[in-house]
């Protein structure tokens, strides 16, 4: 779980605020081809090119899930509105989530 601190063309960087061993650190993810994208609960980006986070309307503040292995973004997922999302890692949901830059996934919100 974390909060976007930036944007490029092929990363983000996320301020982690749960899950794993980045917790308290900004850490930066590589997006790459295969990275999926949901804004809200609709899929915007199944892979195929580096999806551009900016036009998809994601903003340094907004919170986001993150799936990750090797410091890459598998699938990401964000509010429209920026906020919280409810769900896989959230806090108080049924499914929990950690977020890290090794191998295996994580969550970031």
């Amino acid at each position: 779980m974390g909060k976007v601190v930036s944007i490029t063309a092929t990363t983000v960087t996320v301020s982690v605020e749960r899950g794993g061993a980045d917790v308290g650190k900004n850490a930066t993810y590589n997006l790459i081809a295969s990275t999926r994208v949901r804004k809200d609960r609709t899929t915007v980006s199944t892979g195929g090119q580096v999806p551009n986070l900016a036009s998809l309307g994601l903003k340094p503040g907004y919170y986001v899930n993150l799936m990750v292995n090797n410091g890459n973004v598998l699938s990401l997922q964000f509010n429209s509105d920026g906020s919280q999302m409810k769900g896989f890692g959230a806090p108080g949901s049924a499914q929990g989530g950690g977020q890290g830059s090794g191998n295996g996934s994580a969550s970031a919100q």
